[in-house]
This record gives structure tokens, C-alpha cells and sequence, in this order.
């Protein structure tokens, strides 16, 4: 069985200096975007629940 392993405390916060990374938004800003575009029934309101239930198996 094969895992990937995710970092979240890296860029957590933080913005990527580096711009050859592909993702350079903090995973809090990535989230706030990305929260707006969900409609209001389905929307998780808090980072860390989001995350759990993306990753929780």
C-alpha cells in the first residue's frame, strides 16, 4: 500500500518565498479562497475540520 505524506506545518501560515514552488499561498490563505466558492450547505467553516475530513480515511 502506497501513502503520501503532507506536511501542513511548513507553509501552514506562511507564504512560499520561493517562486518556483507551485503553491506559494500559506495553506490558511489557500483555504480562505477556497471556502468562498463552496455554497453555505456544504461549506466547513474551520481549517482543521476541512482538513480532517478531507484526510481521514
Amino acid at each position: 500500500m502506497k501513502y503520501l505524506h503532507l506536511n501542513f506545518a511548513e507553509r501552514l501560515e506562511e507564504d512560499s518565498r520561493n517562486k518556483r514552488d507551485f503553491y506559494n499561498l500559506s495553506l490558511q490563505k489557500q483555504y480562505e479562497i477556497l471556502k468562498r466558492r463552496i455554497s453555505d450547505k456544504k461549506r466547513i467553516d474551520n481549517f482543521e475540520t476541512f482538513i480532517e475530513r478531507c484526510f481521514h480515511h
